[in-house]
């Protein structure tokens, strides 16, 4: 899936990591920015954060194995 946002486009999809599939989201341009949610919560809690980052940094959100879109 591709969407544009303010700052850059956004590519999201599935990773393998060790067998298990992680939804993981890119949005923006520049330098790499690596948000974890914790506690049981999931990518999307950062969407108030990615505006602000995307247009100067590329932003990588990701869900951790059986929370989100994560298997």
């Amino acid at each position: 899936m591709t969407t544009f946002v303010r700052g850059g486009f956004t590519r999201a999809g599935f990773v393998r990591v060790g067998g298990v599939p992680h939804h993981v989201e890119v949005t923006g341009r520049g330098p790499v920015c690596v948000l974890g949610a914790g506690l049981g919560l999931g990518w999307f809690d950062w969407d108030p954060v990615v505006p602000l980052l995307a247009p100067h940094r590329t932003v990588v959100r990701f869900d951790r194995p059986g929370l989100g879109l994560s298997g």
